[in-house]
């Protein structure tokens, strides 16, 4: 299919989570204390983070290393590569642990963090109330706060791994980093007790166990970000911890497919929240995307870093329609930026 103005594409980072709920908004409406991260943030030992951390004994005692070695100046993602790549077993075994850390931490960011977050309710909304006939948003981002609004506003439930690229709804959502609500089942490991699994039972098998994609089976959805267990399987996170350079993708081969079906037809891209450190992402729509003729970046006072390195990363993206917006998404949205943006790009 030729690219038409009626595709747009709206991918998320971690900025647009942090950024869900606009400044002065009741204390009712939100707990403070598990407002979602930026990246940088998820080891920093917050007052709502720490508790959930502390369950995880290797995780907290290799969190110390990462606290230590930011401060010195490295950037998390780096050093998460460099305790990622080692070959040193007490690091591998504490390394285990993160993931499971993520899982519960931004799990339940999902569940307590708002049930009203304001900015991505408008930016659905927004979106299919505009006459795109497609639309794919595309979040590096593990929470659940972006699918509760497409859940509820397009009151079509994601009850199945399939669910997010129905081809009969107008819009797909592809995680590519992972959901708390994702895990992969440990194929060579069998749980013994009937009840299900406690988190120690968890920690002793992810202590004991090499976990590489020879051990680990399909994504499968679960009912909660603390299901830990299926069958007689237990289950481990499917999301990719941040590291430098190349993550991985975790979610199905079906979404990646699916998505570059749908960057092929694109010419429209809104970026919101997203660093461009990404080098997969950046890979995936450089091999997809035929044409662009409107590109907006939504972030803060680095936002010309971020779109240079999404234009040096993909060369198409340089359009006459580029715009960038630097105060943010919560201005974004409430100064009428994003209507702005929508109209114009049907216009092209």
């Amino acid at each position: 299919m030729p690219p038409t103005s009626r595709f747009l594409t709206v991918i998320l980072g971690a900025g647009a989570s942090y950024d869900s709920l606009p400044p002065n908004v009741s204390s009712a409406l939100f707990q403070g204390k598990l407002r979602p991260p930026l990246t940088a943030e998820i080891f920093h030992g917050r007052a709502g983070f720490q508790p959930i951390l502390e369950k995880y004994p290797k995780a907290l005692t290799l969190a110390s290393t990462i606290r230590i070695r930011v401060t010195r100046g490295e950037a998390l993602e780096s050093v998460l590569r460099s305790l990622s790549n080692s070959k040193e077993e007490h690091i591998v075994r504490q390394f285990r642990q993160i993931p499971l850390y993520l899982q519960e931490l931004f799990g339940e960011i999902s569940v307590n963090y708002t049930k009203q977050p304001i900015n991505y309710h408008h930016l659905v909304n927004s979106i299919l109330g505009s006459q795109f006939e497609r639309v794919a948003f595309v979040t590096l981002n593990y929470d659940l706060l972006l699918d509760n609004s497409l859940e509820t506003i397009s009151n079509r439930p994601m009850n199945d791994i399939g669910a997010y690229i129905q081809p009969d709804q107008r819009w797909t959502l592809v995680k590519l980093h992972g959901s708390v609500n994702w895990a992969r089942s440990l194929r060579r490991v069998t749980v013994q007790s009937v009840p299900p699994a406690s988190l120690g039972e968890m920690l002793a098998v992810v202590d004991k166990v090499s976990i590489t994609e020879d051990d680990l089976g399909p994504v499968t959805l679960l009912n909660s970000h603390q299901q830990r267990r299926i069958a007689s399987r237990f289950l481990y996170p499917a999301l990719v911890v941040p590291v430098e350079g190349k993550y991985g993708f975790v979610c199905p081969r079906s979404h990646i497919d699916a998505l570059k079906r749908h960057l092929s037809a694109c010419p429209n891209f809104l970026v919101i929240g997203v660093s461009g450190r990404d080098q997969d992402l950046l890979d995936l729509m450089g091999e997809s995307i035929s044409e662009c003729r409107g590109f907006a970046t939504v972030g803060g006072g680095d936002i010309k870093e971020v779109t240079n390195r999404f234009v040096s990363g993909v060369p198409r993206l340089q359009s006459a329609g580029m715009s960038m917006h630097k105060d943010g998404f919560s201005h974004f949205i409430l100064s009428g930026e994003l209507e702005k943006f929508l109209e114009q790009v049907k216009k092209n």
